[in-house]
């Protein structure tokens, strides 16, 4: 694996890890001010870097220890995604009592779509990351709403990322590991379009074209009748010349679609 992605790996994984200074000893340092205070668990916390969530909590301050006096401010949920990198201390409510938890804010590095995606089949994404360190992907859509979120079980079970209920639209995708994030931006393709598939007539012959393939195709006359069926296994199908008139033709995929159409001849 080469590209950007090994770097990434160095200096999410490995430098912030190692380092004497940086974010996770910070980290220590804010937990260490919480005299006393019993931390919830903040994991649905870090499930999103571009879009953090609070669960149940109600986000009431936000404390920037950023800063060369640590400085406070109300705040709402939404807050979190506008924050810069760096170190906070979240002020929550949750039934009725209020907590302390802190937060590193770090945004996920951009990597090329190429240099992340080992490949694309049949609407499925395999990633260039070892599986085993992977517990999910966000997708957002170009607004960042949240479309959906793909576990490492549903990776595993799909043998990648499941992207056929996804809208044409700029997507961002969201790589939430057990030491880093990344994110990278993949445009979805029209699948309608993308699996072309048509009926048409030309000299009196049917033809069918299918990009992914026709598995058989079926011809009837207007009243019903069977004038062919065959098997195809193959893009494209031309019929012999045929009496004028109007046909129904049936179409199978080999993706298993079916189209009918009505053709004159």
């Amino acid at each position: 694996m080469g590209g950007i992605v090994p770097f990434t790996l160095a200096s999410n994984a490995k430098f912030n890890t190692l380092r004497s200074g940086g974010l996770l000893n910070q980290w220590a340092i804010l937990s260490s001010k919480q005299q006393g205070n019993n931390l919830p668990e903040a994991n649905s916390l870090y499930s999103s870097q571009l879009k953090p969530d609070l669960g149940g909590m109600q986000l009431i301050g936000i404390t920037d220890f950023n800063q060369e006096k640590a400085a406070g401010k109300s705040a709402t949920e939404s807050s979190l995604s506008t924050l810069k990198d760096g170190v906070y201390l979240l002020k929550v409510q949750e039934n009725n009592d209020q907590k302390l938890i802190p937060y590193v804010k770090s945004t996920p590095i951009e990597v090329p779509e190429n240099e992340i995606i080992q490949s694309e089949i049949n609407g499925i994404l395999k990633l260039k990351l070892p599986q085993e360190e992977l517990i999910a992907v966000n997708i957002f859509d170009a607004s960042k709403n949240l479309l959906k979120t793909v576990s490492q079980e549903q990776y595993t079970a799909n043998g990648g990322i499941d992207t056929k209920d996804i809208d044409n639209q700029n997507n961002t995708f969201e790589i939430v590991t057990q030491y880093y994030n990344l994110q990278f931006k993949k445009v979805q393709t029209d699948r309608l379009l993308a699996n072309k598939a048509d009926i048409l007539t030309k000299n009196r012959q049917i033809i069918a074209r299918a990009d992914q393939g026709i598995k058989n195709i079926s011809i009837y006359s207007i009243s019903g009748a069977l004038i062919l069926q065959q098997e195809v296994n193959k893009p494209e199908f031309e019929s012999k010349s045929l009496e004028s008139g109007i046909y129904i033709v049936q179409m199978i995929g080999t993706d298993g679609k079916t189209v009918n159409k009505k053709v004159k001849l």
